[in-house]
């Protein structure tokens, strides 16, 4: 009898807390907590925020974000940011390859990964139907980086460039390589060797399609390729690429392991040790966002 009374007046506390609207205290985390928050990955990054409300690329101010391969630490490129173009992000993870950042999008870790070339942000979205690319109003200008020491090269590079300009060459290409391009016409020629030519070791790491990509045959392809075998023929030098991580770019021409590597300049400042050429191609900072 004792135990029928216990259990009747614990129905009854029950039923009285849920009349005025009370509840038991919960087990579990909060449901605003992201539930297919990934098991793994930086313990040092929030999780992303619940998908939507990215509408521009403003919007991923106090948001986390991936960018890849800078050469500051994440809370310079933070401080950067904010500094200089008023966009303040909750959280910065640095990654070596765009498709990394991606990634970390489509698992939940971040918000958005910045690219620093609208196109490749839009060529992503076009291969994942789970993202979308936002395109912000920060201009920047694509150039060739390399030793800060070898100016002779730099004075060519920018008398080929100059002139591939003025002659409507590289209008040419943007449109093929940039504007025009699918998967199908991505990949060029590999340029005619010239027999005694000077060879010209370029790197590319196949990160920022269409403008730097390798195909899945290992061949160096995109807009830069095409660019720098025009720049080749006009210099009379044969073009070797030599595929290297966007992170050991600057190591890989200090060393002298190549002459020459594709680079975004006006968002960050660059080592003393590297020069850039005058700009071939401008465009804007972007990112991938969930749909």
């Amino acid at each position: 009898m004792k135990k029928i009374v216990s259990l009747l007046l614990a129905l009854a506390l029950t039923a009285g807390l849920a009349a005025c609207g009370g509840s038991p205290a919960p087990s579990s985390a909060p449901s605003s907590a992201p539930s297919s928050a990934p098991a793994s990955g930086p313990a040092s990054l929030p999780a992303a925020s619940a998908p939507g409300g990215i509408e521009a690329f403003a919007d991923l101010a106090g948001k986390n974000v991936a960018v890849n391969s800078v050469p500051i630490s994440a809370e310079e490129f933070k401080a950067f940011y904010a500094n200089t173009h008023g966009i303040e992000f909750a959280s910065v993870k640095v990654t070596p390859t765009v498709l990394e950042s991606t990634m970390m999008v489509q698992n939940g870790q971040v918000d958005g990964a910045i690219t620093p070339v609208a196109a490749t942000a839009e060529y992503f979205a076009r291969q994942n139907a789970d993202l979308r690319a936002v395109i912000s109003d920060v201009p920047t200008d694509v150039a060739i980086a390399l030793d800060a020491g070898n100016t002779e090269l730099q004075s060519e590079l920018n008398g080929a460039i100059r002139t591939l300009k003025e002659d409507g060459t590289i209008d040419k290409l943007t449109a093929a390589w940039v504007d025009n391009v699918t998967d199908e016409n991505l990949k060029a020629e590999p340029a005619e060797k010239l027999e005694g030519a000077d060879t010209l070791y370029v790197g590319i790491s196949g990160d920022v399609a269409p403008l730097d990509y390798v195909s899945a045959d290992g061949t160096p392809a995109g807009f830069n390729v095409a660019l720098m075998n025009e720049i080749g023929r006009l210099l009379g030098k044969n073009i070797e690429f030599v595929v290297v991580s966007t992170d050991a770019k600057f190591s890989s021409i200090l060393s002298g392991k190549i002459d020459a590597f594709f680079w975004h300049i006006s968002i960050l400042p660059l080592p003393e040790t590297i020069a850039v050429t005058d700009s071939y191609y401008s465009t804007y900072i972007s990112a991938l966002v969930k749909q």
